[in-house]
């Protein structure tokens, strides 16, 4: 386990970190792990989700080299040739 001093820390979020350990039953300490440990799973979550999708579009979405203005004229004409 490593140890971190945590320094300029504003006093309205010191504050509500020390209301928030308090109405959790946790230490101060107890409560900045729980909150990071948190923060660092829903970044992991966050990265993969954001992998996942940058291949499927990578499969499914080619890039066409066309902007939105030429895909909609695209769509028009075919739908006007109709």
């Amino acid at each position: 386990m490593q140890n971190v001093a945590l320094r300029g820390l504003p006093d309205d979020v010191h504050a509500w970190l020390k209301k928030e350990a308090d109405a959790g039953a946790r230490s101060l300490n107890g409560l900045i792990v729980h909150l990071l440990t948190q923060a660092h799973a829903e970044a992991l979550l966050r990265r993969e989700r954001e992998a996942r999708l940058r291949a499927f579009r990578a499969k499914y979405l080619p890039d066409i080299g066309l902007g939105v203005d030429e895909i909609v004229a695209l769509i028009r004409e075919d739908r006007d040739g109709r």
